[in-house]
């Protein structure tokens, strides 16, 4: 009687798991924003911060291009949440106005970098 429920059970767990895994990737989504991130300092910043964010399982900013690159579980956050977070720090992002306060305690950093034509790891 254990061994046919068990069977049973093990059975259902494996007919239900490809509902479960299609069901997963439809809630992660992909966006490319524009930022304002202008060193390997900013970079990093938004990346680590990014990476403690409920919800998000990816980002990343190509600073060439002003980019942050990011993939989120839609059930768990949502862009303006994002972006909202990535303005605390000091950036503006897709529109979105930096936070004053933050991105003048960021300011010197990357104005020195641009003055002396330099990344903050180069």
């Amino acid at each position: 009687m254990k061994t046919t429920l068990l069977i049973s059970l093990l059975t259902l767990l494996l007919i239900a798991q490809p509902a479960f895994s299609q069901d997963s990737s439809k809630r992660i989504q992909k966006a490319k924003l524009s930022v304002d991130a202008e060193c390997h300092e900013c970079e990093e910043k938004i990346e680590v911060d990014l990476r403690f964010a409920k919800g998000v399982v990816y980002a990343n900013v190509i600073l060439d291009q002003h980019i942050l690159s990011v993939k989120y579980n839609q059930n768990k956050t949502d862009l303006e949440t994002i972006k909202k977070r990535v303005s605390a720090l000091g950036y503006t992002i897709d529109g979105m106005e930096a936070d004053s306060k933050a991105k003048n305690n960021r300011g010197h950093v990357c104005e020195e970098h641009k003055h002396h034509g330099k990344h903050a790891h180069d």
